[in-house]
């Protein structure tokens, strides 16, 4: 009987190592889940922080860009003077008496543009 007593004894003992190596096994996984989740929303908090500034900054030069057409001045451009950051710098670029591209320009498949739509592109 003895024998039999052995054998479950070491059994159980191994069952309980076991068991306590899937505990530790677990409680490791674990501690780096939450530390990649940890990691992943400060990437996250960092992001949105980005994009914060960044929709911030679109609104400055969209606010900047709408002043200076309101300008209605022809090359001259508009400066945010907080940040000294240039927002837009118009310039006119139409050179005295060539107000049409250039015949290479203006021919697409070697015929000459004449402004008409054709009847297949007009939709």
């Amino acid at each position: 009987m003895n024998v039999v007593i052995d054998k479950y004894d070491t059994a159980l003992k191994g069952a309980l190592d076991e068991l306590e190596l899937a505990k530790k096994e677990f409680a490791e996984k674990e501690e780096v889940s939450a530390r990649q989740l940890n990691e992943s929303r400060a990437n996250l908090q960092k992001l949105n922080g980005m994009m914060t500034r960044t929709v911030a900054r679109r609104d400055e030069f969209k606010a900047a860009l709408e002043s200076s057409r309101r300008e209605g001045v022809p090359g001259q451009g508009s400066r945010v003077d907080g940040d000294n950051v240039p927002v837009l710098v118009l310039s006119d670029t139409s050179v005295e008496g060539r107000d049409s591209p250039p015949p290479e320009e203006s021919r697409r498949g070697g015929e000459e543009n004449t402004g008409e739509v054709s009847e297949d592109a007009a939709v």
